[in-house]
């Protein structure tokens, strides 16, 4: 199976997903940043669309693509399954850092040096573009350090200070973390961040963008298969959404 193939692709996707996203914040019905803001509810597609570049949900993520595109150029529409922010995005721990769990020491072994420290130098150059966002919204950003610990297991902690120590990534061990019950070591990441996730997005959500990122609603599940299955024809798509071809 070389790299580059569909096997490997969706392989390396099974991956990622489940070693860094938490699917937790999909079903929680409360939110304590819903609290503070309200976010701008879309009609529901009724008419046919033509579009260049089609990004599937309206988490954070997405919206910050389809800005991206827009900045550029690019003519993109955003479809939402739902609820904009309403998933992932809405429940959030809205840390915002490269430090996700205990995973340097997994892609080191399933990568290698060279991807493996990409990872982390993709996320931190992710983090100086949401600081830089930042300065001109309201989102109460503010610079932290990142800590994840352990309560018994050192030997896992082991693994990934000695993989974090190999790819020369900045950190530091602790024995002790100033929380309200004892820990058997720590590693701190440096100078990481977090933000009010909803009050990031809703400047993006207003009727001055609205226009630009053309939010609809559509079922999501029928784009992701259209995504992670290459023979699927494009024929498959639904019937308001149509691709122009592109010259890459």
């Amino acid at each position: 199976m070389s790299d580059s193939s569909p096997e490997r692709l969706l392989a390396n996707t099974h991956f990622f997903f489940h070693n860094t996203h938490n699917t937790i914040g999909d079903h929680m019905n409360d939110s304590i940043w819903a609290n503070s803001v309200s976010l701008p509810s879309f009609p529901k597609l009724d008419k046919d669309l033509e579009t260049d570049v089609l990004i599937i949900g309206g988490g954070i993520a997405g919206i910050l693509c389809a800005w991206k595109l827009q900045q550029a150029g690019v003519d993109c529409t955003l479809v939402e399954a739902d609820t904009v922010m309403h998933g992932v995005s809405r429940n959030t721990t809205a840390k915002l850092t490269a430090q996700h769990g205990f995973l340097y020491h997994k892609l080191l072994r399933r990568f290698g040096p060279t991807l493996a420290k990409q990872y982390y130098l993709s996320n931190e150059d992710a983090l100086k573009q949401y600081e830089k966002l930042s300065k001109v919204i309201d989102c109460d950003f503010e610079i932290r350090d990142n800590f994840i610990y352990t309560l018994r297991d050192t030997e896992k902690l082991d693994c990934e200070w000695n993989a974090l120590r190999q790819l020369d990534i900045p950190c530091s061990r602790h024995d002790e973390l100033p929380l309200p019950f004892p820990v058997a070591g720590a590693i701190r990441f440096p100078d990481q961040a977090q933000f009010h996730p909803l009050k990031f997005a809703h400047p993006h959500l207003n009727p001055h963008y609205r226009k630009r990122l053309s939010l609809r609603y559509m079922p999501l599940y029928v784009f992701l298969c259209y995504w992670l299955v290459p023979d699927l024809q494009q024929e498959t798509l639904p019937k308001h959404i149509f691709q122009r071809p592109l010259s890459l």
